[in-house]
């Protein structure tokens, strides 16, 4: 099987591409962004493989990507990986120490915001039509919003990482260094190797993570999972 990301138009706040899984198929996917700015291209193609997971045998990214990045992409993926040409320059990583939390709004983001630090960056993936209330909710918080219509074309399916989608495009603009999640005690620790430590003033567990997707342009980003409940 193999999926193909073409036809790029990207500008301040709004990145529209084609993808094709199917032969002859094409849809039309976008990622609009609250805030106006242009996420390198490294950083749009580890978002686009977070829709790919490993379903894949051939992954074609239309884009100038870096070495570093071509191969990272082939390790997390397990895919050939092609794109629009290789960067020889190294990936202009920009470092920060800023802490993200991702943020639907929901019970276990809002536990989660309870025991984060009050300069905590919020960021949030607006997945529209049925998941239009929740954006409602979300919305009336001061966060960083990415827009797009992936999850409603069902390219949400080959693996859970497409959460971090918005965390992977605003990382270089919001200067993170630590991104966390909510979860609850009940969950399957998204099948990775944890580390259990205290929480503080929190109280509960705080579970360290270090996922695939965090990878190449990503890399030294702590993930930090919270839970919210036993």
């Amino acid at each position: 099987m193999q999926i193909e990301f073409t036809d790029f138009m990207i500008e301040q706040g709004i990145i529209e591409f084609k993808a094709c899984r199917v032969p002859g198929q094409m849809d039309d996917l976008y990622f609009r962004f609250s805030s106006a700015f242009v996420p390198r291209n490294d950083l749009i193609a580890i978002a686009l493989s977070t829709l790919c997971g490993q379903a894949y045998d051939r992954i074609h990214i239309d884009l100038v990507l870096s070495a570093e990045t071509i191969m990272q992409l082939g390790e997390f993926t397990s895919a050939e990986i092609t794109c629009a040409g290789t960067d020889t320059q190294p990936p202009k990583k920009t470092g920060g120490e800023n802490i993200a939390l991702s943020f639907s709004g929901g019970f276990d983001s809002l536990a989660a915001l309870c025991v984060m630090p009050d300069e905590t960056k919020l960021i949030s993936l607006d997945f529209g039509h049925w998941f239009k209330r929740e954006t409602d909710f979300f919305e009336k918080f001061d966060t960083n919003i990415v827009s797009t219509n992936f999850r409603v074309l069902k390219y949400d399916k080959a693996s859970w990482t497409f959460m971090g989608v918005a965390a992977i495009l605003y990382s270089d603009y919001l200067g993170i260094g630590h991104h966390a999640f909510g979860t609850i005690f009940e969950s399957d620790k998204w099948r990775f190797a944890t580390v259990s430590k205290n929480c503080g003033g929190g109280g509960g567990n705080l579970l360290a993570h270090q996922p695939q997707y965090l990878h190449s342009a990503m890399q030294g980003w702590t993930i930090i999972p919270l839970s919210s409940g036993e």
